[in-house]
């Protein structure tokens, strides 16, 4: 029951966030319908490749990898369905963008801002998930995935007032970023971890996130003096 559970929220959290990503992209006509769908596509299939991946990379456990190789079928699903990374999907659909950019013939930038900002709705109810199951718990008895639930959540609906005041695309975007970086920075403060190396290898990335936002939303300044948003 509990497996059952975990994977109808883990559906929710890729379904709902489709539905604010229509919403965004309604608000700045960056794509067709047919082809945001096909976007999202490739967004799924990098995230969860990459998801897998870097969860290898940073936690690496070699009897995980022999389960894939086992003729057990249980073995084989237990890897497919368990040990994945937030941080590395995050990090694969980073990458995917220049390719999407040149497909759709859209700027990346353009394309990130119907992604981005979902990516805190889809950590938000992802992280349900893994109460339900278990897994990322915090170094107290606290409920620390519920925590993030309601952070990231409540960090989706300030970007949507923003939307909806009418806000910059880059303040859109580049808080985005930020809002993610600085509340996965502290959460992970307070997470369990296989290893030190993959607490810092989160810590630095979401110091990445923080610049690159800070970065976007400087570009305010560029277009007050006729600059572009490319």
């Amino acid at each position: 029951m509990e497996n059952i559970l975990y994977l109808i929220v883990v559906f929710v959290g890729f379904t709902i966030p489709l539905i604010s990503m229509l919403f965004f992209n309604k608000k700045y006509k960056v794509l067709s319908f047919e082809s945001l769908i096909y976007s999202y596509i490739i967004f799924l299939i990098a995230f969860v490749f990459f998801s897998k991946l870097i969860h290898l990379f940073i936690d690496f456990d070699l009897n995980s990898i022999n389960y894939l190789f086992s003729n057990d079928i249980l073995l084989k699903l237990r890897f497919i369905f368990s040990g994945y990374s937030f941080i590395g999907g995050y990090i694969g659909i980073l990458l995917i963008f220049p390719l999407l950019s040149k497909l759709f013939k859209i700027k990346k930038k353009e394309l990130m801002l119907i992604y981005i900002p979902n990516i805190l709705l889809i950590y938000s109810i992802l992280k349900i998930g893994c109460y339900i199951k278990g897994c990322c718990y915090g170094i107290t008895s606290l409920p620390i995935q519920l925590v993030e639930t309601i952070l990231n959540l409540s960090a989706f609906i300030f970007v949507l007032c923003l939307l909806f005041r009418n806000k910059n695309k880059n303040i859109i975007l580049g808080t985005s970023f930020i809002l993610f970086g600085v509340l996965r920075f502290i959460i992970s403060m307070f997470r369990t971890f296989v290893s030190l190396y993959t607490l810092v290898f989160i810590e630095l990335f979401c110091l990445f996130l923080i610049i690159l936002g800070l970065k976007i939303i400087s570009y305010n300044f560029k277009e007050d003096k006729g600059g572009t948003y490319e």
